[in-house]
């Protein structure tokens, strides 16, 4: 919200993009909404049922990339304006990639690391500084695993692990699952490490712009403090969705011909 607001082109677009967004989350906390939609790649009629929890699970979803991070400010407008077409467009997207995991291991995984481990009481208090988004994600996980067998973790899994090995810490300072917080907390426990912030990036830092090089360089010499990096601060950040047709105003659109 405070990046559109600082981009002249997208503050002239969707002016009030906060307060709009507060709307959306208030209509949707007393009713849901039952949309008929087209499908965006198929064209054919579905029927989506959108919820407050669904709504914000899309915009966090849509912070796990550069590229679904530009549709957020059209998604709350157009959400607003009662269309959640480019809501469920990014919906359906997600499933498809989705497809591509193993749920199975992700549960064996996760379970065991993080809802055996989970304090209620902390997670409550976490809650009690967000805005609008919340823990649910974290109990519909603790359901599941309620059903689930974890693996089994050795004793010492809890523990912080040392290492002297040369190290190059890459984080994204939007990423909403491994924020630049936890790379900095692994970091304080290894001897030789770097962490480099790229403020322009989400989830997944390594093969935006000029990371490959780094990294190829880094391998080729592992000495973290002597690495050239600074390309990385001048990855440039991906511009807001105006519309459907992209980022340009739609002055500035070529006619169809």
């Amino acid at each position: 919200l405070a990046d559109c607001r600082a981009d002249p082109e997208c503050d002239a677009a969707f002016p009030g993009l906060e307060r709009e967004l507060e709307a959306v989350l208030s209509g949707l906390a007393t009713s849901r909404r039952l949309s008929e939609l087209e499908h965006p790649r198929t064209g054919v009629l579905d029927r989506v049922d959108v919820t407050r929890a669904g709504f914000l699970g899309g915009l966090r979803m849509a912070l796990y990339s550069n590229e679904s991070s530009a549709l957020i400010p059209l998604i709350i407008h157009s959400a607003y304006l009662g269309d959640h077409a480019p809501l469920a467009a990014l919906g359906l997207q997600t499933g498809k990639q989705a497809k591509t995991l193993s749920l199975g291991l992700y549960l064996t995984v996760a379970c065991a690391e993080q809802i055996a481990s989970l304090d209620q009481a902390a997670l409550a208090t976490a809650e009690a500084g967000l805005r609008w988004f919340d823990g649910q994600m974290l109990r519909d996980l603790s359901t599941l695993c309620s059903q689930w067998r974890p693996a089994a973790l050795p004793p010492d899994e809890g523990q912080p692990t040392h290492a002297d090995a040369p190290t190059l810490l890459l984080s994204g300072s939007y990423d909403p699952v491994t924020p630049p917080s936890f790379a900095e907390l692994v970091a304080g426990q290894l001897g030789d490490a770097r962490h480099v912030i790229v403020d322009t990036a989400h989830h997944g830092v390594w093969w935006r712009g000029c990371a490959p090089h780094v990294l190829a360089e880094f391998f080729a010499d592992p000495k973290p403090d002597s690495l050239d990096v600074a390309c990385l601060a001048n990855l440039p950040a991906t511009r807001f969705f105006l519309s459907a047709n992209g980022p340009r105003p739609i002055a500035e659109q070529a006619p169809n011909q």
